[in-house]
């Protein structure tokens, strides 16, 4: 058993314990004070009956069964911690295969990684995450849940890692591994990783190879990371030209790459130009639902840049 589970736990219980613990003061003192009023002499059978009545037998039931549903955590959630759990709630409930289809068949990791780092998060949180997007902020909802402790458990990560390692090694001019390296590296947030990986890519590209686009968006993606805007319009600008007329399936992200990147340049006309190309050739059609995350920020950032968003 990891050691992140007896940490939420101890962390629960003693929420759970504290206002008991509370009532054990209050409840006998309020009798004190009333029974002070009246000039009993037997106070003291009074604070021990008290005692008794309200607090021994749950105080009992917590020290030996624990109950999980015996909880007042709720009540001590945090603002995002709540709007987190309605979202879980309330979005649609996908199956490892069905959240791989919707957020990751494009991104070249393996089909198993996502599902069984979603099974992780589960594991450690206790709570149902079928209504999981990779965008939720579980760090922030979820304050006291140890990240490291959860990749430590990651055998499948480790593993893709490791292959795909071994995949370069053996053929280092085959492109095709070097992106969903480098991608693993980023989701995990091991950027210095992810970048020395790319770099190596970037050495071996060859002209023409469709390859280079995934590196080249990667690399994007971590400059954006770091706020180097100009660096990330460089490797966006090309990603677009290594993919040609981007019309493949999954190359139209760069419209919004290079559009979002522009918009923060303060290049207006071709941040609008570029996210209402991938407003008409993505958010109207099959991938919408995939990418309906960008499409709404691909909206949002027409406005702000003073273009007219598709309706």
């Amino acid at each position: 058993m990891s050691t992140t589970e007896p940490h939420r736990r101890s962390r629960n219980y003693w929420q759970l314990a504290a206002p008991f613990a509370i009532a054990a003061v209050a409840a006998p003192s309020l009798i004190l004070i009333w029974r002070s009023r009246v000039h009993s002499l037997d106070w003291l059978a009074g604070v021990l009956g008290a005692v008794l009545i309200f607090d021994l037998p749950v105080c009992v039931l917590i020290l030996i069964a624990r109950p999980d549903g015996l909880s007042l955590v709720p009540l001590t959630r945090s603002p995002e911690e709540k709007a987190l759990r309605r979202a879980l709630r309330d979005r649609a409930q996908l199956s490892d295969d069905e959240f791989y289809v919707a957020f990751y068949s494009q991104s070249g990791i393996p089909k198993e990684v996502p599902g069984r780092m979603r099974a992780m998060l589960q594991r450690f949180l206790g709570l149902p995450l079928a209504g999981l997007h990779p965008t939720d902020n579980i760090g922030t909802a979820f304050a006291d849940l140890d990240f490291a402790e959860v990749l430590y458990h990651l055998d499948d990560e480790k593993g893709s890692l490791e292959q795909y390692t071994k995949a370069i090694e053996l053929n280092p001019d085959e492109l095709n591994y070097y992106g969903p390296l480098a991608d693993i590296y980023i989701r995990l947030n091991f950027l210095a990783e992810a970048e020395s990986v790319l770099k190596e890519a970037i050495g071996r590209e060859k002209s023409g190879d469709k390859a280079g686009f995934n590196v080249h968006s990667l690399y994007g993606e971590i400059y954006m990371i770091r706020g180097d805007t100009s660096s990330a319009i460089k490797e966006f600008e090309t990603a677009k030209k290594a993919c040609d007329k981007c019309n493949e399936k999954g190359q139209q992200i760069c419209f919004f790459n290079l559009g979002a990147a522009y918009a923060k340049a303060n290049r207006k006309s071709e941040a609008t130009s570029n996210l209402l190309s991938f407003q008409k050739t993505v958010c109207r059609g099959a991938a919408a639902q995939r990418y309906a995350d960008e499409c709404v920020q691909a909206q949002e950032l027409i406005k702000e840049v003073g273009g007219q968003a598709v309706p």
